[in-house]
């Protein structure tokens, strides 16, 4: 996951502009990832079980959090010039995303029994 995620930094890194100063993967409750105001980028593991495309639109995402702070116009205008899917891949993660957190908790518990 690591690798896939790095490529699409740097991908969009271009896009964008800007590039995260670190990088981290964790188990997030109710994010898929976030950004901070110092450009650490956090994402949730439980994306290794999402399609590639879900994963690429949430780096999408939080890059684009280094150009804009918040979720306003110029915002969703930027994400969707650097990641033109952004709908469909939005509706992917609200209609498949409570499963695909759900698997990786099962899979987390049967490894730390």
């Amino acid at each position: 996951m690591r690798r896939e995620v790095a490529r699409s930094v740097a991908y969009l890194a271009m896009r964008v502009g800007r590039t995260p100063t670190a990088l981290r993967f964790m188990p997030m409750r109710t994010l898929w990832g976030s950004m901070s105001i110092k450009g650490r980028m956090t994402m949730d593991v439980a994306l290794i079980l999402a399609p590639p495309e879900a994963l690429e639109y949430v780096v999408a995402h939080e890059m684009c959090h280094l150009w804009a702070r918040n979720h306003g116009p110029r915002f969703w205008a930027r994400v969707g010039e650097v990641f033109p899917d952004v709908e469909a891949q939005r509706d992917w993660l609200n209609r498949h995303g409570h499963k695909v957190k759900h698997e990786l908790s099962r899979w987390i518990g049967l490894a730390l029994d």
